[in-house]
């Protein structure tokens, strides 16, 4: 069905190798096309993470992306934090939007608690809903680029959300 034909992967540099096989596989002929960039807000996002999560206490850290798991503890490693980023996320209960990020959290050596059968925000607001943490604190690290929807969403079933801005996207 692909033979033969181009197919342009718009993906970032890291994203682009997974769709570039599935192309090669189909005997399609990727061409990578980069249309965004992630762009770390560098080394506070780990202090910044820290002291919210020592003056937020939040019941619960909830991860959206593999990506923010790898930009906020590779970045921890590097400022050699990563022993007080892992005891501050353990002692929260942690939920993971779905099994790539779930993988990248246990890789990390946290403990995933939960993750939705629907890997979304809306799947992670029916988490919430379904084990009843009205009146639960929640920290959530993430891209700056984010819509409020998973906040908004949890904000209306009653749970209180701080959202720590990692990294930003740019076109």
């Amino acid at each position: 069905m692909l033979d033969g034909k181009t197919i342009a992967i718009t993906r970032s540099k890291d994203d682009a190798a997974e769709f570039i096989s599935l192309a090669e596989e189909n005997h399609a002929k990727p061409l990578p096309l980069p249309t965004i960039e992630l762009v770390s807000k560098g080394e506070k996002i780990v202090d910044e993470f820290l002291e919210s999560v020592e003056k937020y206490n939040p019941d619960y850290s909830v991860f959206m992306s593999s990506k923010a798991v790898k930009l906020l503890f590779d970045t921890a490693k590097n400022v050699g934090k990563l022993d007080k980023l892992q005891l501050s996320v353990a002692n929260t209960m942690v939920m993971s939007v779905g099994p790539k990020t779930t993988i990248a959290l246990e890789n990390e050596g946290i403990k995933v608690n939960f993750q939705p059968t629907t890997f979304s925000s809306v799947g992670v607001g029916e988490e919430f809903t379904q084990i009843n943490a009205v009146g639960k604190k929640v920290i959530v690290p993430r891209s700056g680029a984010s819509t409020p929807f998973l906040k908004e969403l949890l904000n209306k079933i009653g749970i209180d959300v701080l959202e720590i801005h990692l990294y930003d996207v740019c076109a």
